[in-house]
């Protein structure tokens, strides 16, 4: 048998399948590969088996998703196409320290505390789920904190009497 014929013959079972790939990516959630079967501009789940649809991405709120330096806050953490109750850890990065965490029904509820010198900018969150993660990118909000000019509060020329 000739090299060429054997090739043909591996070749065979893959090109007979009927479905051709292209204008793929990989890089999904969870880093499988997604692809676009039917050139509609809608990739598919190729982790599904026989699942054509691609799953629903994951979007998080924080209400209030900002706070001054020095403040501590109570902060409602909501999802959608996201169960929450299967959190395992979380992290707060930057100027932001999470004193506490309660899971409730549709949310979690989280104690921040931000540095009393903390610089203006966000801070992030990672969310723990067994040994995948989802990291919130700029999460959170900080302000800088209120400076006191030392002028009674009045913002003008100290007149040497606050009590005007």
């Amino acid at each position: 048998m000739t090299p060429t014929r054997i090739l043909a013959l591996l070749l065979l079972p893959a090109l007979s399948s009927g479905c051709i790939l292209y204008d793929g990516t990989c890089g999904g959630p969870k880093g499988e590969c997604r692809w676009d079967h039917d050139g509609d501009g809608v990739t598919e789940d190729t982790a599904g088996l026989g699942d054509d649809s691609a799953a629903a991405e994951a979007s998080f709120t924080l209400d209030p998703a900002e706070a001054t330096a020095g403040d501590t806050v109570i902060v409602s953490l909501t999802a959608e196409n996201f169960d929450l109750s299967t959190v395992t850890e979380i992290e707060a990065f930057g100027d932001v320290a999470l004193l506490a965490a309660a899971v409730r029904d549709g949310e979690i509820l989280l104690t921040l505390r931000v540095a009393a010198d903390a610089d203006e900018g966000a801070a992030d969150l990672l969310l723990h789920v067994g040994d995948d993660a989802e990291f919130l990118e700029a999460a959170f909000t900080v302000h800088a904190a209120a400076t006191d000019d030392g002028n009674g509060g009045n913002g003008g020329t100290d007149t040497g009497d606050d009590c005007e």
